[in-house]
């Protein structure tokens, strides 16, 4: 048995250096050496390479418990504000609401640092971060009477994107990012309604689809990052933003209606470079939406109502059917 050993040993040898030199030649991939012995490439080349990169984790039970928790909490605030709240001083009620606020927000921090399992300060955090504008525009009404106008929330919206800015620079956690966005969203368009008081829907809708763009191009930039499980979250804010904006001028902009299809086209072609889902439903959504609005617009009157109803079903169907074998390659 000792020769046939040898011979083995001298075969497997060879089969190793031709496929050493298969991959430097090019002739090889590692992808078709991985899927050759039942593995990812992925998985491969990150073992090869560097560390593969951590899966955005899942929201637990006791995470979602929490969340409601905060949700309630804020409910109770509520009740509170809307019940007793003419018969508070003002002096009182800033102290209240910034007061409650700030511990809310303080809770949030000194529990993330030593609960690190459950995360229970980020209950508290979304207490701080629904509280916080409320709590500006009573200070800034109580103490220098300040009304509700763009400039004001502009004013408040800045302020808190610095502080969250400054807390996700500290801190490192999604949480901050969330509520940057946020008041940086109600920055971006309260700042419009400063600049331009008198802004018409078209220039309005038109802002948002680039306001929209922009941030897809943010949700891809969170890829790989602290941030990643923000990021279909903003694709789907993003897609929502690009695909109904220009629907909404349709009738006061025609040239919308033959642009329309190319943008969903485009849509459809982002979601599948992006891997992402939360577009391709936005945009499949959208594409039935157009077949109905062309239905109803330019074909009742032609075929007749019930023809054009039983076309657009007929249409949808198909739609929905295609859209669900793309779904499946994403």
């Amino acid at each position: 048995m000792k020769p046939m050993d040898e011979s083995n040993q001298a075969i497997k040898l060879q089969l190793l250096g031709a496929v050493r030199l298969g991959l430097q030649a090019g002739t090889i991939t590692k992808e078709e050496l991985a899927a050759l012995m039942g593995m990812s490439a992925s998985t491969q080349l990150s073992q090869q390479t560097t560390a593969p990169l951590e899966q955005p984790e899942r929201i637990s039970v006791v995470q979602l418990l929490q969340y409601m928790g905060g949700f309630i909490v804020l409910l109770g605030i509520g009740a509170f504000v809307a019940t007793f709240w003419e018969d508070i001083s003002p002096m009182a009620r800033v102290v209240i609401a910034a007061g409650g606020t700030l511990l809310a927000y303080v809770l949030g921090v000194a529990l993330m640092r030593v609960d690190t399992k459950s995360q229970s300060g980020v209950a508290f955090h979304l207490i701080a971060g629904c509280l916080f504008p409320f709590a500006f525009y009573v200070a800034l009404n109580e103490l220098f009477m300040l009304e509700m106008t763009a400039e004001t929330v502009a004013v408040i919206s800045l302020v808190l994107l610095v502080i969250y800015a400054a807390s996700f620079a500290v801190f490192r956690h999604l949480i901050f990012t969330f509520f940057m966005l946020a008041n940086s969203i109600s920055f971006i368009y309260s700042g419009i309604y400063v600049l331009m008081p008198d802004i018409s829907w078209e220039m309005l809708a038109h802002l948002t689809l680039v306001i929209g763009a922009i941030g897809i191009f943010v949700g891809y930039s969170f890829r790989g990052t602290e941030n990643e499980r923000l990021s279909e979250l903003m694709y789907f804010l993003g897609g929502l933003a690009v695909l109904i904006s220009p629907a909404t001028v349709f009738e006061s902009t025609p040239i919308w209606q033959l642009v329309y299809p190319f943008l969903i086209a485009f849509m459809l072609y982002l979601a599948m470079l992006l891997h992402s889902k939360r577009i391709l439903m936005i945009s499949v959504l959208a594409v039935m939406g157009y077949v109905i609005y062309l239905t109803g617009k330019y074909f009742a009157d032609v075929v007749g109502w019930p023809i054009a109803l039983v076309a657009t079903g007929i249409l949808l169907i198909v739609i929905g059917y295609v859209a669900v074998k793309y779904k499946e390659k994403i």
